[in-house]
């Protein structure tokens, strides 16, 4: 903001599907997706390698398990993404449940990971989340992340941007700076 005292930065936060079909409106300059939700036809550079994971409580039965299967989940309640959001995590899961012949039942539908956490936390519920690896976004909390990536195969969050598009060196700068960090 110093560099370019000038430019007006606007952050939006939106679902990757739409933060993708404002970019190719133009009404954007870049957004942060999944690397694996991004079409064809858009630069990708990549930020930061995620997991998935599975949040439960810091005493939860499963952290004793060695392996977790999809019938170890579902003997619990779980928060998900709304159906309604077309959650690629919700789908995912419910495919793989359907696929195994697997009943799940669902005790609430968050779409904010944190409040998810919360609820986890509580006792309510075990839940997904994506999370950058390495990282322990809820350090201190009493919820653990078992991983997951038996179910979910490994990604990158992104930052987006036409491709052959110049983007304005203010634009160019703040990616440089979001990627150094």
């Amino acid at each position: 903001m110093k560099a370019y005292p000038y430019v007006e930065l606007t952050i939006l936060d939106r679902p990757q599907r739409q933060a993708i079909e404002l970019l190719k409106a133009g009404e954007i300059d870049i957004a942060i997706a999944l690397e694996s939700h991004v079409p064809k036809g858009l630069k990708i550079r990549r930020w930061m390698e995620i997991e998935s994971v599975l949040m439960v409580p810091h005493k939860h039965p499963l952290l004793r398990a060695k392996q977790i299967t999809l019938s170890d989940i579902a003997q619990y309640p779980l928060i998900l993404p709304p159906k309604s959001l077309d959650s690629s995590t919700r789908r995912l899961m419910d495919q793989r449940f359907a696929t195994e012949g697997i009943e799940f039942r669902v005790i609430m539908e968050s779409s904010n990971v944190e409040l998810s956490s919360r609820y986890v936390e509580a006792g309510i519920g075990i839940s997904f989340a994506t999370i950058a690896k390495g990282l322990d976004p809820l350090a201190g909390r009493k919820i653990r992340f078992l991983p997951m990536a038996k179910y979910f195969n490994p990604d990158h969050i992104a930052l987006v941007c036409g491709k052959g598009k110049a983007l304005a060196l203010h634009v160019e700068n703040f990616i440089s700076q979001v990627l150094a960090s």
